[in-house]
């Protein structure tokens, strides 16, 4: 897992993270390695926790120039672990998988993800794209519109992990004015903030 260095409070986003395949990185990639989280699923859930609205906001707090630095990352909250149930991690995973697997480059991280999962649970999670006869997943197709719609899920869910209610939420949305004048130029409404807001309410009983 890896982490965009260099950044800024007034970016569109200020924290970005996600997987990539073994391979070099420059400097401006801070590679994260969870030395106490080994299973793919939990992985799963710390990318989720960190690619969220509400640990962007915290984090843009924390940021007063251009550099994302490793003492930043350690001082800001993370969902712990053992705070994962069963159904939440039945909501999470499969979500992240889909809006991050999108390229043969990254097939062992959805094998990872497979192995500790099972066919069956992959199956279930993903009916119209079962491991095929090498027990390999294909790649998940980009579509806008449903990334939206995933992303939306797991930022509305981690609000409510961080116990957020729904005026905070409405507050924090609008903090990020290049997501909303980008969503208004291109959809006529501050699109971000309603799925978000929507996918909130939706699930309420979950988090």
């Amino acid at each position: 897992m890896v982490q965009k260095k260099v950044t800024s409070p007034t970016n569109e986003r200020t924290h970005l993270a996600t997987v990539v395949p073994i391979s070099g990185t420059t400097e401006s990639l801070h590679c994260i390695l969870a030395l106490k989280i080994t299973e793919a699923p939990m992985i799963c859930c710390l990318l989720a926790n960190l690619n969220s609205i509400p640990f962007d906001f915290v984090a843009r707090q924390k940021i007063g120039g251009e550099n994302f630095n490793y003492f930043v990352l350690k001082q800001l909250p993370v969902i712990p672990p053992d705070r994962y149930t069963p159904e939440l991690l039945d909501f999470i995973v499969p979500r992240v998988v889909e809006l991050t697997y999108t390229a043969w480059d990254l097939l062992p991280f959805a094998e990872d993800v497979l192995k500790e999962v099972g066919e069956e649970k992959w199956s279930r999670w993903f009916p119209d794209n079962p491991p095929d006869g090498e027990g390999k997943p294909a790649p998940f197709l980009w579509d806008e519109e449903r990334r939206a719609a995933l992303r939306a899920d797991l930022d509305g869910l981690y609000a409510h992990l961080y116990q957020l209610d729904r005026e905070d939420l409405h507050q924090i949305l609008d903090t990020f004015p290049i997501v909303k004048r980008k969503d208004e130029a291109r959809y006529g409404e501050f699109r971000t903030k309603r799925l978000v807001l929507e996918a909130f309410d939706r699930l309420a009983s979950l988090g």
